[in-house]
């Protein structure tokens, strides 16, 4: 039975949803039939230090449980199928999150700031971890991502700050893998062959020397400080690495005319739609320096367009009149405002990843 003294509950679409939690209880259970716990459901509710979930869940909504900082204990049920952003972010003393067999879906930044939390596990369907779920984490040691997990996000293990040891099971379907910002981090295995081994980045890790691959130990290429850098074949001559440099600067600022905040780092111009935190600030760090070391494949992709346009283009000539871009990260897009072609168009083109692999949609519009 739902007491209406304690919970708050419409029904939508059928499914009895969690609209607010109003009691004073500090050990809560979640009465059984309830399908959602809606967005934020429990802000600001201090007294709370346990929550139990009947089978009946299926969603924890975005910031359900946010900033609940006597929250210590969690215990989920088979039946739950996602977690949405933000669910539990900035739960301090959370000690411990046994998330079900049944989640298939856990969105960005859902344990964010839990700072001491000592142990996570992942259900069997759960089939990809999105970027910073553990950001700020100061309790958990070793982490293992299993099998099922085969896609990480490009900032999923990022800035863990307890984590000492860290063990992939299977067989990632990334093209790039970032570790970064793990100052305690001295263990990196992968349980499998890595398709692409220079796609493994460890960036402001300090005692990582070494990842095991497979059969191989790879070292570490440092460059600029120790511990930055990418993975060198035991097997192949080293050659120097492309390293992101964490001690440049990165400093936004509101341009009031964009509506955006930007900054300009080596020559390239960033925006972005709100303030950056440290992790945003990373990645244009990554950014750039991918953009500028794969400047010659961008251009081979834009030339077919530009000769179809402006005549025997070449990638020389392509180079000097494109001018500096404005790189709008967080959706993708690169767009040449500056392009010195002619003086009525704009340039774009769409980017998946950090790596300016993947491009696609190029567009000359004006």
């Amino acid at each position: 039975m739902i007491d209406p003294n304690e919970f708050v509950v419409s029904e939508k679409n059928g499914c009895l949803s969690l609209e607010k939690y109003t009691g004073t209880k500090e050990n809560v259970e979640i009465p059984d039939g309830i399908a959602v716990i809606g967005r934020e459901a429990f802000c600001g509710c201090e007294s709370v230090r346990s929550v139990t979930f009947p089978k009946s869940v299926k969603t924890i909504s975005r910031e359900a449980f946010k900033g609940l900082i006597n929250l210590e204990s969690v215990v989920f049920s088979e039946g739950l199928e996602k977690i949405e952003n933000q669910a539990f972010r900035g739960c301090k003393n959370l000690k411990e999150a046994i998330l079900p067999d049944s989640l298939k879906v856990m969105e960005f930044a859902a344990f964010y700031d839990c700072e001491n939390l000592e142990k996570i596990r992942f259900g069997k369907k759960l089939k990809s971890m999105e970027a910073t779920v553990l950001n700020g984490n100061k309790g958990i040691q070793r982490l293992v991502i299993p099998a099922t997990i085969q896609k990480i996000d490009d900032y999923s293990i990022d800035c863990i700050k307890g984590i000492k040891s860290l063990t992939f099971e299977g067989k990632l379907k990334n093209k790039k893998i970032y570790i970064i910002s793990c100052p305690n981090l001295s263990e990196i295995t992968f349980a499998e062959e890595v398709e692409n081994i220079k796609g493994i980045s460890v960036v402001a890790c300090p005692l990582v020397k070494e990842v095991t691959v497979g059969n191989k130990v790879y070292k570490v290429i440092e460059k600029s400080r120790p511990g930055v850098g990418s993975l060198a074949d035991p097997d192949q001559e080293e050659q120097p690495a492309t390293v992101v440099d964490m001690s440049t600067p990165v400093e936004f600022s509101f341009n009031e005319e964009m509506e955006l905040f930007v900054c300009e780092y080596k020559g390239l111009m960033f925006s972005i739609d709100h303030e950056p935190d440290e992790k945003e600030c990373n990645k244009v760090r990554i950014l750039a320096e991918n953009y500028i070391s794969h400047l010659n494949e961008i251009v081979k992709f834009m030339l077919p367009d530009l000769k179809e346009i402006y005549g025997n283009v070449t990638a020389k000539t392509a180079i000097s009149k494109l001018g500096r871009p404005v790189i709008e990260f967080m959706s993708g897009r690169v767009v040449y405002l500056e392009q010195t072609f002619d003086g009525d168009h704009i340039f774009e083109f769409e980017f998946m990843g950090d790596e300016f692999e993947d491009l696609e949609n190029f567009s000359i519009d004006g």
